[in-house]
């Protein structure tokens, strides 16, 4: 599934994420998977259709995934007229149980991993920051996701909305084998 949303991302459809239960179709509780939308002004209905339409958000089944580029929010859109673009990703992962990695992704492909430090917070929160930089020298898209182990190979995960990096002369390329895809 993720493969499909990073090919239909590469292929310039600014898609935002969401996320759905399917309670009775798969063996999860009503909640499981949740989307959590930044209101740094309140909350409203309307603020928060706008703010997952805009891709303000994170999905998730655990782990709560706070994360900015450059200090703004997933679904940021920069644009510049450089050869390169530097991000500066931060964040901090606090999960239920110990995180095992984080991955920024840059056009899909994991560039950065964020091995899980898992300090226990007073509440008894795991909990894990991250700071790097990356440096993009085409136009494409950003996106940060951790990964959580539980009993009987299960995991729990969480994902941003992309960040879209667009540099002038320097075009978004979806890889061949997603073009086949696709055209298949």
């Amino acid at each position: 599934t993720l493969e499909n949303y990073y090919t239909l991302l590469n292929c310039g459809l600014n898609l935002m994420p969401t996320a759905g239960t399917a309670n009775g179709v798969h063996p999860v509780p009503l909640g499981f998977s949740r989307a959590y939308v930044h209101l740094p002004g309140g909350f409203s209905y309307e603020k928060w259709k706008d703010g997952l339409a805009a891709g303000r958000s994170f999905i998730t089944t655990g782990p709560m995934l706070f994360a900015t580029v450059n200090r703004r929010a997933p679904g940021e859109q920069f644009s510049s007229t450089e050869s390169s673009f530097t991000a500066l990703v931060e964040g901090e992962i606090l999960s239920e149980q110990p995180l095992c990695f984080a991955e920024i992704l840059h056009d899909g492909q994991p560039v950065r991993t964020i091995m899980g430090r898992n300090e226990r917070t007073d509440s008894g929160a795991y909990r894990t920051v991250f700071r790097a930089e990356i440096s993009m020298t085409q136009s494409g898209w950003l996106a940060v996701r951790a990964w959580e182990d539980r009993p009987g190979g299960r995991v729990r995960y969480a994902h941003t909305a992309p960040w879209q990096v667009t540099l002038e002369g320097r075009p978004r390329l979806p890889r061949v084998a997603e073009r086949d895809y696709l055209v298949e």
